[in-house]
């Protein structure tokens, strides 16, 4: 189960990062809400957080 969970944030965060803001607000409402930096610090936030999950 933990591998499970890491491979979700690691996706969430890499989809954070790498996605276009319009491509993102299709699927997670809350982009329209926030600048683009704090969506790709977000995203940057939860790629460790995938490495950690298991300890």
């Amino acid at each position: 189960m933990d591998g499970v969970l890491a491979v979700v944030f690691a996706a969430a965060g890499a989809m954070k990062t790498t996605r276009p803001r319009d491509e993102l607000a299709e699927r997670v409402p809350w982009v329209e809400d926030v600048s683009t930096g704090t969506l790709r610090l977000t995203g940057v936030a939860e790629m460790p957080g995938a490495g950690n999950v298991r300890r």
